[in-house]
């Protein structure tokens, strides 16, 4: 009696631990899922915060109606810089890099802006640098790319998984065709793009994701499956 009842002891503790094993990926997930809605919501409020007391301020210079203007100004200087340097290290290290310490310029938002694609009803945050830590909780700008704030000769670059722990990513990537609308919100405003291509690539054509003189430009990143190639969707700036 009692060794079937160890027995049957045994058996619901190996049916939970499978149970949990089984279901490990989609809570993961889903704690990704709840960490990247509150960064952008913690984005939002930034950046409503700043922007209220900017036009409640008496002094009407540019560094006062201009949200977080030393931020906007290192941003400037970043992509100028990289023209400047024809963008020569686009090595893997080099895109794991964040662009600018945020934090530094009085930006408290985890994030950089917020990715939307319209036709897809697809939202996610976009962090600086494409470290393994910004690719589970969103999607990551490559260092060494622009940074997505407009202009001419620009190249802003998002790379995230194609699926990640049992939920959809960039997957959704394979619906988007030519045509569709991109949105990126930075600290200061939306821009829109709109796919101009989408193709399948090597992962070491870096002479894809560089700058294309006077066009302003955003592309998405991500891998196929199997992961051999990646699929690179890029979206031209349409200035309304």
């Amino acid at each position: 009696m009692a060794k079937n009842k160890a027995i049957g002891i045994l058996c619901v503790i190996l049916l939970v631990c499978g149970l949990m094993l089984f279901l490990f990926p989609s809570i993961r997930s889903a704690e990704d899922r709840e960490s990247g809605q509150q960064d952008i919501a913690f984005f939002e409020e930034t950046i409503t915060d700043i922007t209220v007391a900017s036009f409640d301020s008496e002094d009407t210079t540019l560094d006062t109606i201009l949200p977080f203007p030393a931020l906007y100004k290192a941003s400037l200087t970043y992509n100028r810089n990289l023209i400047e340097n024809y963008q020569k290290d686009l090595s893997s290290a080099r895109l794991a890099i964040p662009h600018l310490d945020l934090k530094a310029y009085g930006f408290e938002a985890e994030c950089f802006g917020i990715l939307e694609i319209p036709s897809v009803g697809y939202e996610v945050p976009v962090y600086l640098g494409s470290s393994d830590f910004h690719l589970e909780k969103g999607a990551a700008l490559l260092g060494g790319t622009s940074l997505p704030i407009g202009g001419t000769n620009t190249h802003a670059v998002i790379a995230g998984h194609n699926t990640w722990r049992g939920s959809k990513r960039f997957d959704l990537l394979r619906e988007l065709s030519p045509g569709d609308t991109v949105l990126f919100r930075n600290p200061w405003e939306t821009l829109t793009y709109r796919i101009v291509s989408k193709d399948i690539i090597l992962p070491d054509e870096s002479d894809t994701i560089r700058i294309q003189p006077n066009r302003d430009l955003l592309s998405l990143l991500t891998c196929t499956h199997p992961n051999t190639h990646r699929v690179l969707i890029v979206c031209e700036r349409e200035l309304l």
